[in-house]
């Protein structure tokens, strides 16, 4: 399409030198304001077409107006033209009308050459009318326009859409599909929802739900996972693993529903109250069942089970069997309560079963590491001149032979012996030879035999045991055998004494037999001359006496060939002699010695030994026989478990150590009595007048 030469406002065409020719145009309309109006000059002589277009309604015109274009024409048309004003519904695109034209006005008119220059152009008045009732700017189509309801203002083409049944946009597509009623959609929220018509507005809309701000609750315990922000919810109630941001925003583990800080601490492996550590259970008192010490339940294993766990390190008491204020580093309970009996803290003891050795014990000449400190017998140290051993002096008459009975010790190195043909002899503390006295301890003209003595600890006087029912007293420093003592029935033979010395004097017990071996007899007496009762123990000869206490005193012999122990009891009154019980028969017993309160030994003529833990006597197993003849056991002497000496009648002496037993064959006949204060000053009497000791002699 050509375009007109120019296309002037009115004002344009006049004051010109020589101006062009042209011609004012005025196009009217009424009730419909067109949207673009097209504006065409034709030269009748040639046909040339010329047109301009103007937007007018997007200018916002008022109705029935007018818009007046000045045409320039062309200096090689002729004068008649013909002018033609087209009118559009749609405003311009890219300055062009577009679409159909939906009315027309043309009219010819001359315009001679050089009719312009007086300033007054030729004039038309041409007419963009059509019929648009609802003022919409657009035509009904049924007058050649495009409104498809000129009764609707809001009803025609590219009117927006409304959702009010109405065909807004003239595409005869319903408002449901075209506005995808129904159809899903995302709000301005991000909540999902459902297109629906606005009925107020008649504007569709996204319906949609606002959404609710919830804590991530994963395991529903109904804390809200601590490690998340807030967590926009689209429903209208929250789902099972959302809980309101009202609710508490602290579980630090929200994949477990036993874990947020009001759950219950339990044994699990896992902090269930948030707190930091895992199964920490809130304090709770309780009793350790093996120490009895108070403490807290704690856990055990990850599984719920608990235990007591002590507030406080529990005390740890060590077992002091020998009784050397250090207790065993391998025996001993851990508790609360007051300890058992015999039980210290302290645990450095080496040898639980040997008095004279623990730690930091002075060093003896006895074959021992008495100082713990796993060297025997120190060489650095003069406590042995030589290599310890048993030696051997004659005491006594030895043609006859001197046969010695029994032995006591007291003092510091004080020793009495006695022995048959009334034979007795005292080595004084600090002395190095026996005073030997055999002067007959009778009225008659046979001289007796001395079967037992008990030597007081302190003053060192002795009380001996007769045969035919008599006791002697004797100072260290008496010559004669007096003051006796008669013992009733006169046939009694006094084998074992055993004394307690107080402030008051002394209280010696006596244990023996009836003269023809068949019944046994118990004694007591005081020191003094008057005469005393020996009670009969029928079928009960008793050989050997020996305690620490009258509460702790045991008689032995046999009752029909079998062991028999009877203990001393000095309540209820009147005290008496009791059977123990239980006791296993390892034939005749022929002596006995108490260490402690839960210590005793006891030999038998059958080679044997029994020990007594405190409750009951048991046989001591593997205790070697000797080789000689006869092989009877006659005495006992023990510090401890672990320091035991037995001696036998062919003339061997036994000794355990704590790890083995080994065998001495002193080679001087047959041994009878033991006694001694530590393991480095022991004695041993028998026949052919030998007295032995440990580890030299004279001590």
């Amino acid at each position: 399409m050509k375009r007109l030469l120019l296309l002037l406002p009115l004002w344009a065409l006049a004051g010109c030198k020589d101006p062009q020719d042209g011609v004012k145009v005025t196009v009217t309309y009424g009730q419909f304001v067109p949207g673009c109006v097209r504006v065409t000059a034709t030269d009748k002589a040639s046909g040339d077409t010329r047109s301009t277009d103007v937007a007018v309604r997007e200018k916002k015109p008022a109705p029935n107006s007018q818009i007046v274009v000045g045409v320039l024409l062309p200096e090689t048309w002729g004068p008649d033209i013909t002018v033609d004003a087209y009118g559009y519904e749609a405003v311009p695109q890219d300055g062009a009308c577009v679409g159909t034209y939906v009315t027309n006005h043309q009219q010819g008119l001359n315009v001679p050459k050089g009719s312009t220059k007086d300033g007054k152009p030729a004039e038309l008045t041409l007419k963009a009318e059509a019929a648009d009732v609802d003022g919409d700017g657009y035509v009904s189509d049924k007058s050649g326009g495009s409104d498809c309801d000129d009764g609707r203002e809001s009803a025609f083409p590219g009117a927006p859409k409304r959702c009010d049944v109405v065909d807004n946009d003239c595409n005869d597509v319903p408002d449901a599909q075209e506005l995808g009623i129904n159809a899903t959609c995302t709000g301005q929220t991000g909540c999902p929802g459902t297109v629906v018509c606005n009925m107020a507005t008649g504007a569709a809309v996204c319906n949609s739900l606002d959404p609710l701000m919830a804590w991530a609750d994963e395991d529903g315990d109904k804390h809200g996972d601590k490690n998340l922000q807030a967590i926009a919810v689209c429903a209208a109630t929250l789902p099972t693993n959302r809980i309101p941001t009202s609710a508490p925003h602290d579980d630090c583990d929200d994949s477990r529903s036993n874990v947020n800080p009001q759950a219950a601490e339990i044994c699990d492996g896992l902090d269930n109250n948030c707190d930091g550590p895992s199964d920490n259970l809130p304090p709770q008192d309780c009793t350790t069942p093996d120490s009895q010490c108070a403490g807290l339940v704690a856990c055990a294993n990850t599984s719920g089970g608990t235990k007591c766990e002590p507030k406080n390190p529990v005390p740890t008491w060590h077992a002091d069997e020998d009784g050397d204020t250090q207790g065993s580093s391998t025996v001993f309970v851990a508790t609360c309560l007051a300890p058992p009996a015999g039980y210290i803290q302290d645990g450095r003891d080496c040898d639980d079963g040997n008095p004279f050795r623990y730690t930091g014990a002075a060093e003896l000449c006895d074959e021992q590491d008495n100082d713990c400190d796993t060297i025997v017998d120190n060489p650095e140290l003069p406590v042995c001149a030589a290599a310890p051993q048993w030696a051997t002096q004659k005491v006594g008459l030895t043609n006859p032979e001197q046969i010695w009975n029994g032995v006591s010790v007291f003092g510091n190195g004080g020793v009495w012996i006695v022995g048959d043909n009334s034979a007795r002899a005292v080595k004084k503390p600090g002395v190095m030879a026996f005073d030997f006295h055999s002067d007959k301890c009778t009225d008659g003209t046979s001289p007796q035999r001395l079967l037992s003595v008990w030597a007081h600890p302190t003053t060192g006087d002795a009380y001996i045991g007769r045969d035919s029912g008599q006791l002697i007293y004797q100072t260290q420093d008496s010559t004669t055998c007096t003051p006796r003592t008669s013992v009733t029935p006169g046939d009694t033979d006094v084998t074992g004494l055993m004394g307690f010395a107080d402030a008051g004097g002394v209280k010696v017990f006596g244990a023996g037999v009836k003269g023809d071996l068949a019944h046994g007899r118990t004694l007591v007496w005081d020191g003094g001359t008057a005469g005393v009762s020996a009670p009969q123990v029928n079928g009960t000869p008793l050989y050997a006496i020996h305690g620490t206490s009258e509460a702790l005193l045991f008689a032995v012999g046999a009752k029909n060939g079998k062991s028999a122990i009877l203990r001393y009891k000095p309540t209820p009154t009147p005290a008496s002699w009791a059977d123990e019980t239980g006791v296993p028969d390892i034939g005749v017993l022929r002596a006995v010695h108490v260490v402690n309160g839960k210590l005793a030994y006891a030999v038998s003529n059958d080679s044997k030994v029994l020990k007594w833990d405190g409750t009951g006597w048991s046989i001591v197993t593997g205790v070697p026989v000797p080789t000689g003849t006869p092989k009877a056991f006659s005495g006992v002497w023990a510090f401890g478990s672990n320091s035991i000496y037995i001696t036998a009648e062919d003339g061997s002496l036994l000794r355990f150590n704590g790890s083995n037993w080994s065998v001495s064959p002193l080679g001087g006949g047959s041994l009878y009595g033991i006694a001694g204060t530590r393991p480095d000053d022991l004695w041993l009497v028998g026949r052919f007048s030998n007295v032995f000791h440990y580890p030299a002699a004279p001590q």
